[in-house]
């Protein structure tokens, strides 16, 4: 299984989750569907929006850096992107937006944002291997 296919599982199989246990947040099922068609038509870019909006925080992620979700910065970035009106008018939920868990990580338990790290560590071990390998082939 190559690595774009892993990390497109891995979110997958996150947004799967998010939405089993917050059903009545409504972007992570609209986020799944578009990711799921995104999958269909262009994988790669996926991954790519990853490494551009989400990798920046690697270092907040891999040290489970509370303020990676809850930092004022960050979310304020995050709102006016899906502010901007051609976001918001195609019914857009950019990957940054989708994976904005300010809303419901102070309520969330331990074992819930374990698992939240889990999935975002991966998912950065992921990208940076890819992001390798296609660097590898690109200078070939």
């Amino acid at each position: 299984m190559s690595i774009l296919t892993q990390f497109n599982n891995q979110l997958s199989d996150f947004m799967t989750e998010l939405i089993y246990l917050y059903p009545e947040n409504k972007r992570f099922t609209i986020f799944n569907q578009k990711l799921e068609i995104l999958r269909s038509v262009n994988p790669k870019l996926i991954i790519e929006k990853y490494i551009e909006f989400i990798y920046p925080f690697r270092k907040e992620i891999l040290s489970e850096d509370d303020t990676y979700f809850t930092s004022k910065s960050n979310n304020n970035n995050i709102e006016e992107i899906y502010t901007h009106e051609n976001v918001k008018d195609q019914n857009y939920i950019p990957i940054e937006y989708a994976l904005n868990l300010k809303d419901i990580w102070i309520d969330m338990g331990k074992k819930t944002k374990n698992a939240v790290w889990r999935y975002f560590k991966v998912l950065i071990i992921l990208s940076e291997k890819w992001f390798v390998n296609e660097y590898k082939k690109s200078i070939q």
